[in-house]
């Protein structure tokens, strides 16, 4: 009896986090993103991580629910990346990219964090007539433009060197994943 009512809760609870998150992508859709807004959808999301913590499993049978979560709030996560790219957010640990990369000015450090979680260290040294100087997560080389500058362990993303600007005083480099 105990377990039956469980699983009621859990699908309860995942019902409930479909709502949220789905109830999030509507305030998003409608344009609110005040600070009060994101804040109060920052704490549903913390609401929904708390019940998921004491809960045990996911029913099997709500496993396409538990899905479509998981989908949407990656999308919402990937939608508020994509719009505070360039913006220095409190409390994230990382550069958020455009699609025009991230510039890494000379003699200073960037830590991105790659779509698989992976952060990845650099630092801008110096050009010469051979390629740029970079430190990459400690280790010292030589790139030409062009180049991949990182792969991550499990092969799925990579750091490319896009170009220079500002007459070489910054490196442009953009973090891909498939």
């Amino acid at each position: 009896m105990a377990e039956g009512k469980f699983l009621n809760i859990a699908n309860a609870a995942g019902a409930v986090g479909g709502a949220l998150v789905g109830g999030l992508g509507v305030l998003f859709a409608l344009g609110d993103t005040s600070p009060k807004s994101l804040s109060g959808m920052a704490s549903s999301l913390d609401r929904i991580a708390e019940n998921l913590e004491k809960m045990q499993d996911i029913d099997p049978s709500a496993a396409g629910e538990a899905a479509d979560v998981l989908t949407r709030a990656d999308a919402i996560s990937r939608k508020v990346a994509e719009k505070a790219a360039g913006l220095q957010l409190p409390n994230v640990d990382g550069v958020l990219l455009t699609d025009e990369g991230v510039a890494v000015p000379a003699r200073e450090t960037k830590t991105i964090v790659m779509g698989n979680g992976e952060r990845v260290s650099m630092s801008y040294l110096d050009r010469t007539t051979k390629g740029y100087t970079m430190t990459i997560n400690g280790q010292e080389g030589l790139f030409p433009i062009g180049a991949r500058i990182h792969t991550s362990e499990d092969g799925k993303c990579f750091v490319e060197f896009l170009r220079t600007e500002d007459h070489f005083s910054k490196a442009i480099v953009r973090a891909v994943c498939e």
